[in-house]
């Protein structure tokens, strides 16, 4: 009898465990950025595939301090397993210097490649020789990375006045900016430059990519400046709220499993300049710690 007993704690043990069911088939995300930048992308790829699935990925617009206002409201949501948010790990860096953060909690799914454009004819070495005290140059970003990016390639190129670097909280607005020439450079996702470079409407300059990206093999990569320019740009990931249930941990962490191998994915990595990202809670510690130094 006891032994009946024990099995039967078992499987409702397996069973509590592995049994998550989304209400209605939608789930909440929150996006810490404005519509129309990388991280929105993103999320954009995740809820095609979630159609697919018969799941709908309702998105809830939180911008504002580079990406903490939409962490925090992650961070607020019920654990309930029905709210995620689509969050760039510069974010959750930043982020941890504040509060404490559940890196089991994250499930990593792709690293971008941020491009930088100008409107001008001319290539970034250029662009960067013009510098003066009287003339800075004007930089838009939406990331801490994308800004920390270009303090290092400054740096590189030896110049030492202050720049104007303009925070923004939607990338539509940051890159109109840069059309109409109100920035001087911007740098954000190069998949979502992609179609303004080949339209005519920007110039691609440079990228951080460690390797040729498709379509802009010429361009030249900020690595030759420095190794570490890229050394912060760890992708983006679903961040769950704290005390999440590992049943609905389970269910999302599959649910991106499914995402990364669908056959349509793989082919948009290809030609939209991003890799695949699969990262354990001890990798993602580890690069908690160097990014937190870069930032400093």
């Amino acid at each position: 009898m006891k032994i009946q007993y024990i099995f039967l704690l078992l499987y409702l043990f397996i069973t509590n465990v592995h049994c998550f069911e989304i209400k209605d088939n939608t789930a909440r995300v929150i996006i810490p950025f404005g519509p129309g930048g990388g991280t929105d992308t993103v999320f954009r790829k995740l809820q095609k595939y979630g159609d697919q699935q018969g799941i709908i990925l309702t998105p809830i617009y939180r911008p504002g301090a580079n990406g903490m206002i939409g962490m925090q409201a992650v961070y607020d949501s019920p654990s309930d397993g029905m709210t995620f948010g689509v969050i760039t790990f510069d974010t959750v860096t930043t982020f941890s210097t504040k509060a404490p953060v559940d890196l089991s909690n994250i499930i990593t799914i792709q690293k971008n490649t941020f491009g930088v454009v100008t409107n001008k004819n001319a290539s970034l070495k250029e662009i960067v020789s013009t510098i003066t005290d009287k003339k800075p140059m004007k930089i838009g970003y939406l990331l801490f990375s994308q800004k920390s990016i270009m303090q290092t390639v400054l740096k590189a190129y030896g110049v030492k006045s202050e720049q104007i670097f303009v925070s923004y909280k939607a990338g539509s607005e940051m890159i109109q900016n840069a059309i109409n020439g109100d920035i001087d450079i911007a740098i954000t996702s190069l998949n979502v430059l992609a179609p303004l470079v080949k339209a005519g409407k920007l110039k691609l300059i440079a990228t951080d990519a460690s390797i040729v990206q498709h379509d802009f093999e010429d361009v030249p990569s900020l690595n030759t400046l420095d190794s570490s320019i890229s050394g912060i740009n760890k992708g983006s990931s679903i961040v769950l709220p704290p005390n999440t249930d590992e049943a609905a941990k389970k269910y999302w962490q599959k649910f991106v499993q499914g995402y990364l191998a669908d056959p349509q994915t793989k082919n948009d990595s290809k030609i939209n300049y991003w890799e695949p990202v699969r990262r354990t809670t001890k990798e993602l510690e580890k690069d908690l710690i160097e990014n937190t130094k870069v930032l400093q």
